[in-house]
């Protein structure tokens, strides 16, 4: 079993060769803690996503609606979560392919320690 920051770190490591859907999160956290409630799932998963943004190595997007491509949040780190957490309530369920947020590498410059 992996710590947090490992499993973040390969979360990472993954945005930067593709893009990471909230989904593939989603059930890397649920491989972590088991069959949590919703409420618990939500708030792991949160806290993981808030890690990824905060290493400065991946940007949360979205995509168009259009099918053009991918439109980058510019938001900061806070905003980015809270807008996750409100369309992850909108949608009552725990999100899937292309539910509400990607995360991809390569638009930052830090990293975890």
């Amino acid at each position: 079993m992996s710590t947090r920051f490992e499993m973040v770190k390969e979360l990472i490591a993954e945005a930067h060769a593709d893009e990471v859907g909230l989904w593939f999160v989603v059930a890397r956290i649920r491989d972590e803690v088991g069959d949590a409630d919703l409420d618990r799932l939500q708030r792991e998963t949160l806290d993981c996503v808030d890690l990824m943004l905060a290493s400065g190595d991946v940007s949360a997007g979205s995509y168009r609606p259009d099918g053009s491509g991918l439109e980058l949040w510019h938001r900061d780190r806070q905003d980015i979560l809270n807008r996750i957490a409100d369309e992850w309530n909108k949608l009552g369920r725990i999100p899937d392919l292309g539910d509400i947020v990607v995360f991809v590498g390569g638009h930052g410059a830090t990293s975890l320690p």
